[in-house]
């Protein structure tokens, strides 16, 4: 019955002419059940489904919510029910209506921003600054036809936590609590999910349309719930047939669903169309409910967000980065130096910052929220939107970024205290947190960011993506890292969402070769579904469900954990940038690395000698020396330091990372050195490598790896110098 999925239209698709149809469509007799059995095949997975999905084959939730929507508009009569084919009928002419719409919205996305395109080649605007809200379409497209930004499970785990300090306001004028909400949700969605294995046989068309609508149907007397509590609970999230959405009339109009989630048929019957949209409404509507029934407690409610925000991001990098490395309401003080209006009392505020070795995280917490009008499409308001929840909180992270790379400023916590900052802090990244999920915000970042070209590129997420991310990254050094990437490579990221972004990562690594530069990263859905796949089974999945997630960072294995963790226990600062470039090899490279290492140890051992290798990468842009010493000494860092320093300037590289360790060591670094710095030639280094590496030979090109080798062996230098040397 559900074979016909969406299929391209022959023709253009008119917009008017496809919404008239579909309102026509939807109420039709006993469309109600039919719209119920799609929705049962299209958002009802099991657990191994989840991977492997084609999402643009079904119907989305929001495209679910928008149907059922236009139902609100007129009373619904259930007692009709539609035959076999008229049934059939219906359920192709919905994929096909649902693809003709959002093909109007894609058309008119596309040609916009090709036509943008084209005045910008005969302007000096520079193309990659091209915008995709070029268009109310293009708006609709990206905010309508986006994720969902966050999972029901993470709605119920922050909104008790989110209005922790409105409980008695909540209680007092809504007459519930949050925890009831998420049980009453909790509640409804199990029921639905027990409803739905009990399948009636197919031969009887009725009793399965029956079947369908009742998945979704509940009860109240039925549900173990308060009687008072749950009866103010159905009156707060439940929408009137025939009384509600008279102006709603394409997907980028106010939806009252998204509000109020359920659809009152009865006393008795209740219909939950989408499980999701309750979840998210427990979480977002108090907020606004405060604001229409009390607006002298607004602005204390208001206030409560705000400190909410920055209170999870504080506790979420907590977990990633340590208590003792991560400080919240940083008040930053300028001592002195140029632009200081005033010496000792010209602050800014860092709402969260985290702390690396030599590198730290600056976080800017908003509360602002995308406006409606901004969904129906209109630029302006999109401009504007954008500019109180990402622009404002970027422009005050990069002003943060120049007091803490300034060496001339004082950060206080907020009960006073200063703190300690490493000296050798060289970069700074700038992540805009929002409250809640702000749609197509991925994309909006290089619409209407005004920046500088010399100045860094935020990451702009909400509270949920930050969360995901400190689950996938755990490890302080994982999670800069992707930080460090997202921000190098945000102008050759191509489209996406943060979740694909971090499904990429986790995959595949962000990482483009610095040697083509004409490399781009295109973020298809598919990465988005690893993580999806696999948050579903560890929540709700058994052992044998977990154990087959598909999420493994395939670039690294032991040797590489092995490599990284060894230098992590030097406790230099510097390590940081030490790892980074360690993240940049393959993990074959890596145990090809490893094994070498160990191999000149044994070698070390054996002969009672000092051993060097050097392997230059293949991007040429930097390399790896390591040193072995047989007899243990102070001076291991300094040999380390000066062959580093040596091989760097020979193969004429921007990097280099030094290793090194002592023979009967049972580690396999004993020490680290980096170094980073352009390559430019200076005499005192020329006769170094004449002294160390190999004395009156003299590299003056860059050598390719089936060049002769420099040191005269007669092989190839892959096979040679390449791999070891000195």
């Amino acid at each position: 019955m559900i074979d016909g999925m969406k299929s391209n239209p022959n023709t253009k698709p008119d917009l008017d002419k496809t919404l008239k149809e579909i309102n026509d469509l939807v109420y039709q007799p006993g469309y109600i059940y039919s719209l119920s059995i799609i929705i049962l095949h299209d958002l009802f997975l099991t657990l191994d489904n989840y991977g492997d999905v084609d999402w643009h084959s079904r119907v989305s939730y929001q495209e679910a919510g928008f149907l059922f929507g236009l139902l609100l508009k007129r009373p619904i009569d259930l007692s009709i029910l539609p035959n076999e084919e008229d049934s059939s009928k219906y359920i192709a002419n919905t994929y096909h209506l649902l693809q003709q719409l959002h093909d109007h919205y894609g058309l008119k996305a596309f040609s916009s921003m090709i036509e943008e395109s084209l005045n910008k080649s005969q302007s000096t605007i520079p193309l990659n600054k091209t915008s995709i809200f070029t268009s109310p379409e293009a708006i609709v497209e990206s905010v309508f036809y986006g994720d969902s930004g966050a999972y029901d499970f993470q709605y119920w785990e922050t909104a008790p936590k989110r209005y922790q300090k409105d409980v008695e306001w909540i209680i007092e004028n809504l007459g519930f609590s949050i925890e009831e909400s998420i049980a009453f949700s909790k509640a409804t969605k199990e029921l639905s999910e027990k409803k739905r294995l009990n399948i009636p046989p197919k031969d009887n068309f009725a009793t399965l349309c029956r079947w369908a609508l009742d998945v979704f149907s509940f009860d109240p007397r039925k549900l173990n719930l308060r009687e008072e509590g749950l009866q103010n609970l159905l009156t707060r999230f439940s929408a009137i047939p025939g009384e509600s959405n008279q102006d709603l009339n394409t997907p980028a109009d106010f939806n009252e669903l998204e509000v109020k989630p359920l659809i009152k048929i009865s006393p008795t019957q209740y219909v939950l169309p989408v499980s999701f949209d309750l979840a998210r409404s427990i979480d977002e509507s108090p907020f606004y409910w405060i604001k229409e029934l009390d607006k002298d407690y607004f602005s204390v409610a208001l206030k409560h967000r705000g400190e909410y925000t920055e209170e999870v991001a504080y506790k979420i990098l907590q977990r990633v980065f340590g208590e003792a490395n991560v400080y919240k309401g940083v008040k930053v003080q300028r001592l002195r130096g140029d632009g200081i209006r005033k010496r000792g009392i010209d602050y800014t505020d860092i709402d969260v910052l985290a702390l690396l070795g030599n590198k730290a995280l600056v976080v800017q917490a908003k509360s602002k929220k995308m406006t409606v009008l901004s969904r129906k499409g209109n630029l302006v308001q999109l401009g504007k939107d954008f500019k109180s929840a990402v622009q404002d909180a970027y422009d005050q992270g990069l002003e943060s970024r120049i007091h803490l790379l300034s060496k001339d400023a004082k950060f206080l916590t907020n009960s006073g205290e200063e703190i300690q900052l490493s000296n050798s802090i060289d970069e700074v990244y700038i992540l805009t947190v929002s409250t809640d999920n702000y749609p197509a915000l991925y994309m909006q970042v290089h619409a209407f960011l005004e920046k500088k070209e010399e100045d860094p590129w935020p990451i702009a997420i909400n509270i949920f993506d930050l969360e995901l991310l400190a689950t996938y990254l755990p490890d302080p050094y994982d999670f800069l890292y992707y930080v460090n990437q997202r921000v190098l490579l945000a102008d050759k990221i191509m489209g996406g969402t943060e979740i694909a972004s971090l499904g990429y990562h986790l995959d595949q690594k962000l990482y483009v070769d610095p040697t083509s530069p004409s490399t781009r990263i295109a973020l298809m859905q598919d990465f988005a579904q690893l993580i999806d796949d696999d948050i579903i089974r560890q929540k709700y999945g058994t052992e044998e469900d977990k154990a087959k997630s598909r999420i493994r960072q395939k670039w690294k294995n032991s040797s590489f954990i092995e490599l990284v963790s060894q230098i992590k226990s030097t406790g230099d600062p510097r390590i940081v940038d030490a790892i980074f470039f360690l993240y940049t090899l393959s993990s074959e490279t890596a145990d090809k690395l490893v094994g070498m290492m160990r191999e000149m140890k044994l070698k070390s051992q054996k002969d009672g000698k000092p051993h060097t290798m050097a392997m230059p990468l293949d991007t040429g842009l930097g390399g790896i020396t390591y040193v072995v010493r047989y007899e243990e000494s102070t001076f291991l860092g300094k040999h380390l330091m000066t062959y580093s320093v040596a091989r760097k300037y020979l193969t004429k590289a921007n990097e280099w990372l030094g290793l090194g360790s002592y023979a009967n060591s049972p580690k396999i670094i004993d020490a680290v050195t980096y170094t980073k710095e352009a390559w430019k030639q200076d005499q005192k280094l020329q006769k170094l490598v004449e002294m160390v590496i190999n004395p009156g030979q003299v590299i003056t090109r860059k050598i390719g790896r089936n060049d002769p080798c420099y040191c005269g062996s007669g092989r190839k230098y892959k096979k040679c110098c390449y791999l070891k040397g000195g």
